[in-house]
C-alpha cells in the first residue's frame, strides 16, 4: 500500500497559535487501525512540550503488533494498553467486544472479567502552579466503555483489565479484542496471559502501608449533595462506591480532620472540622464527635480500618473555629503552637477526644497527624498528647525535610519522608526503617508538589510503578499521597490548579472512574506484596529481588520554563520498571520451580 506525507495544522482554542505536523497518510478505504502499546506511556496526536516523552501519531502509525502476552497471579490483575488510530477517514460509533479467556481442559477466565475502556482526555498545564500556563492533553480517565468517534488522523487509547480469579488453573489463556466502527471498518488484537501458580493475598492482609488522603468535602460537591446534606444517607450514599475504589487498592487510614481548615484552603473544597467546637459562657470548651464517628465508622465498614488521622494540632493556619455562647456565633480564632491560649484549648480538645476514642474501641489506632510541620513544633504537641493521654494516643507526621538522625523521630509513631528529601545513594532510610520497625513505628515515603518521580497528569504512568519500588528500595513501610480526591472545580475540562502541577490533588475522577496513573500506582502495591510474599517463603530469593531494587539509579531533577516538574531524561523510568519486574517475574518461576 502506498503512502504519502500530508501537513495537518492545528489551532489553539483562541486562535492565537497554530502548528503544523506532518503525518503519513495511507491510500485505501481502511482507516481505522490498532496496535498493542505499553502501559509505561502516554499516546498522543502529537507531543507539544518536551517535559516528557510521549509517543506521538507518526510514532504509532509505525506499530503493528497485534499480540498482547503478560502474566499474573492468582487473584491479580494484568493491564494492557492499546491504541487505534484513523488516517484520511474518521470512524465513527467505534465499540469493542471482548470474549472469554480460553485455557487448556476447559478452563476459561470469563469475559466479564475483562474490563475494556476508551481512555479519555482532559487538559493539563505545564508548571507549578499550573493553572493559565500552556496546556497539552492527555489521555487519563478510565471508565468509558460508550462508543467514541475519532477523527481523521487522530488516537485514542484503549485500557485493558484482566482479574484473574483466585482459583483459576495455572496455564496459558488466549482471547480476543476487537474494535468495530459503525462503517465496518475493525481490527482484532491476540491476547495471550500467562496464570501463574501463586496466589495474591487478598487486600485485608497486605502489609503495605497505603495513605492516600481523603476529601468527602470535594466527594459532596461533585455528586451535588449540598451543604444541609452533608454527612446525611444521600452523602454517605453518594461516597460509599467512592471508598471502597480506595478500599480495594489497600488503604489503611481514614482522613479525619478535628479543626476546621487545616490546611489553609489549599483545596478547591476546604475541608470544615469534623468536630464541633463551643465555647462555653464560662469559658470551658465542649465538643461534638457526632459526624467524626459517622465518617470513621462509615470508612471502618468499607474495610479502611487500620489507622485514624486526625487533623491538626499544629496545622498551616493554626486556625481554631467554635462556636461562642456568649457571643452567640461562630469564630476563627488563629491559635499558633507559640500562642499562650494554644496549651489550653488543645489540653480541653484531648481531655475529651481521648476518652471518647477508649469508648469507641479506637484509640490505639488514632493519630494525631501533622503535615509538614517543623520538628520542634510537633514535639511541643507530642508533650502535650503524652502528658494527657499517657501515651496511648499516637503521633504521625509527613516530613518535608530529612531529620532522620535525630532522636525525637522515635516519638512520632508515623512518620513520612518527602521523596526529594530521601538521600538516594544513602541506607540511611534504610536503616531509619529498620530501627523503627524494630520499635513498632511505621515509615513511609510521600509524594506531592514538586516532586520527581511522580502521578501527576502529566507524569508518564510508569513513574506510579517506580515510586512505589522505590518505597521497596528503602525498606520502608508504604507510601503516602496526597490525595485521592480533592477535585479542582472541573476536572474533566482540566485538572489545572492555582496552587499546584496539574493533577497533584486527585488520582481519581468523580463518578468513581479510575485513572491510568491509579492503575499503574495499584499495580506497583501488588509488585510490593508479590515481592514481600516470595521474601517470605524464599529467603534467598528475596535478598536476590533487594539487591536489584538497590540497583535503581537517581533519577536527577529538573523544571520546565514554569516551575513545574519535569523529566530530566538522566534515567529511562520505564526500562527500570520492566528490569524490576522482570526480576521479579523470574523469582516468581524459580519460587513456583521451588514449591513443585
Amino acid at each position: 500500500m502506498n503512502s504519502e506525507r500530508l501537513s495537518v495544522t492545528a489551532m489553539s482554542e483562541d486562535g492565537s497559535s497554530e502548528s503544523v505536523r506532518e503525518i503519513e497518510a495511507s491510500e485505501g478505504r481502511e482507516s481505522l487501525k490498532g496496535a498493542v502499546g505499553s502501559t509505561d506511556m502516554h499516546y498522543v496526536v502529537e507531543n507539544l512540550f518536551d517535559d516528557y516523552k510521549r509517543v506521538d501519531y507518526n510514532e504509532i502509525v509505525q506499530m503493528a503488533e497485534k499480540t498482547w502476552r503478560g502474566n499474573a497471579w492468582k487473584g491479580d490483575r494484568a493491564s494492557a494498553q492499546l491504541v487505534l488510530w484513523s488516517t484520511n477517514q474518521g470512524q465513527e460509533q467505534v465499540t469493542l467486544s471482548v470474549g472469554d479467556l480460553k485455557g487448556d481442559n476447559n478452563h476459561n477466565i470469563d469475559g466479564s472479567r475483562i474490563s475494556v475502556h476508551f481512555v479519555k482526555s482532559t487538559k493539563a498545564a505545564r508548571g507549578n502552579p499550573s493553572q493559565g500556563n500552556p496546556q497539552e492533553i492527555i489521555p487519563d480517565i478510565l471508565g468509558s466503555t460508550d462508543p467514541v468517534n475519532i477523527e481523521p488522523f487522530s488516537v485514542q487509547p484503549i485500557w485493558i483489565s484482566i482479574d484473574v480469579p483466585k482459583d483459576a488453573a495455572a496455564g496459558w489463556y488466549k482471547g480476543h479484542v476487537t474494535a468495530a466502527s459503525a462503517s465496518g471498518d475493525s481490527v482484532s488484537f491476540n491476547f495471550e496471559l500467562e496464570v501463574l501458580d501463586l496466589t495474591l493475598p487478598d487486600v485485608k492482609d497486605w502489609g503495605f502501608f497505603l495513605d492516600l488522603w481523603q476529601n468527602p468535602y470535594a466527594v459532596a460537591r461533585v455528586n451535588n449533595i449540598s451543604s444541609d446534606q452533608l454527612w446525611t444517607k444521600a452523602h454517605f450514599d453518594s461516597m460509599k462506591p467512592h471508598y471502597e475504589m480506595l478500599a480495594a487498592a489497600g488503604q489503611k487510614v481514614i482522613t479525619t480532620t478535628v479543626t476546621y481548615d487545616p490546611w489553609n484552603a489549599q483545596t478547591y473544597d476546604i475541608y470544615d472540622t469534623m468536630v464541633k467546637w463551643t465555647k462555653k459562657a464560662d469559658g470551658t470548651y465542649e465538643f461534638d464527635f457526632d459526624i467524626f464517628d459517622k465518617w470513621v465508622q462509615f470508612m471502618m465498614d468499607l474495610g479502611i480500618n487500620k489507622q485514624i488521622d486526625a487533623y491538626s494540632m499544629v496545622s498551616w493556619a493554626s486556625k481554631i473555629k467554635y462556636y461562642d455562647e456568649l457571643q452567640n456565633q461562630e469564630i476563627t480564632e488563629i491559635v499558633s503552637v507559640t500562642d499562650p491560649s494554644w496549651s489550653g484549648m488543645w489540653r480541653a480538645f484531648l481531655e475529651a477526644f481521648v476518652p471518647h476514642l477508649e469508648e469507641k474501641g479506637w484509640l490505639d489506632i488514632t493519630y494525631m497527624a501533622n503535615d509538614e510541620r517543623s520538628l520542634d513544633e510537633m514535639i511541643k504537641a507530642v508533650d502535650l498528647i503524652e502528658e494527657v493521654s499517657g501515651g496511648r494516643l499516637k503521633v504521625s507526621a509527613a516530613m518535608n525535610y530529612n531529620n532522620l538522625n535525630d532522636p525525637r523521630l522515635d516519638r512520632i509513631h508515623n512518620i513520612s519522608v518527602g521523596l526529594i528529601y530521601i538521600e538516594h545513594d544513602s541506607k540511611q532510610l534504610y536503616s531509619v526503617s529498620e530501627h523503627r520497625r524494630s520499635l513498632g513505628l511505621i515509615t513511609t515515603i510521600y509524594n506531592c508538589v514538586g516532586h520527581y518521580p511522580n502521578s501527576f497528569i502529566r507524569s508518564n504512568p510508569a513513574e506510579s510503578v517506580w515510586v512505589i519500588w522505590y518505597t521497596m528500595r528503602h525498606k520502608t513501610d508504604g507510601y503516602l499521597r496526597w490525595a485521592f480526591d480533592s477535585f479542582v472545580e472541573n476536572p474533566f475540562e482540566t485538572t489545572d490548579f492555582k496552587t499546584w502541577e496539574s493533577g497533584d490533588s486527585a488520582q481519581v475522577y468523580p463518578g468513581v472512574l479510575s485513572t491510568v496513573r491509579f492503575e499503574r500506582m495499584k499495580e506497583g502495591i501488588r509488585d510490593a506484596i508479590k515481592v514481600n510474599y516470595i521474601t517470605e517463603q524464599d529467603s534467598a530469593l528475596g535478598e536476590a529481588i533487594e539487591k536489584e531494587i538497590w540497583k535503581m539509579e537517581a533519577v536527577g531533577f529538573a523544571v520546565d520554563p514554569y516551575n513545574g516538574v519535569k523529566d530530566p531524561g538522566k534515567v529511562n523510568i520505564p526500562q527500570t520498571v520492566n528490569r524490576l519486574k522482570a526480576v521479579l517475574d523470574d523469582a516468581s518461576k524459580q519460587l513456583i520451580g521451588a514449591v513443585h
